[in-house]
């Protein structure tokens, strides 16, 4: 059968073996491993952009919306004469039957829209807003007509 020197070369071989395959599979643990953990961190690092992104958007939304509201109190921010003058051209603009909304000190859509329709009768620019020019023209057409009573 076989000789010592044989039996020898057979356990170390077979020892051999058996080392290659645990240093194989620890290789493989080992890559599992690392795979694992680069993944675990990568998953962090795009869990953490996201959550930025999420907060740039809503800090962005935030700004947005107060410059909006900003505009808009400062367009209503009016004088008292101002107010006058809104009233005032709300009671000609629904004399002129152009005007269907509340009369009072307000800058509204009920008055932007009949501001565009006067603006577009009289061939002036049209912006639904009450400048010098719309008013001016909206208090002289009164005038006349209080005249021509």
């Amino acid at each position: 059968m076989f000789n010592q020197k044989q039996l020898s070369l057979l356990f170390i071989a077979s020892s051999f073996t058996a080392i290659t395959a645990d240093a194989n599979e620890t290789r493989k643990n080992l890559i599992k491993e690392s795979l694992s953990s680069n993944l675990i961190v990568a998953q962090a690092q795009m869990t953490k952009e996201l959550k930025d992104q999420t907060k740039d958007k809503k800090k962005n939304k935030k700004k947005n919306k107060k410059q909006k509201e900003e505009a808009t109190e400062k367009q209503l921010k009016l004088k008292e004469t101002d107010k006058i003058t809104i009233k005032r051209a709300k009671w000609i603009l629904k004399k002129k039957k152009l005007f269907t909304g509340t009369i009072n000190d307000k800058a509204d859509k009920s008055l932007e829209a009949a501001l565009i329709k006067f603006q577009e009768k009289n061939q002036l620019e049209v912006n639904g807003k009450l400048n010098k020019e719309t008013a001016s023209l909206l208090i002289k057409e009164d005038e006349f007509n209080k005249s021509s009573l």
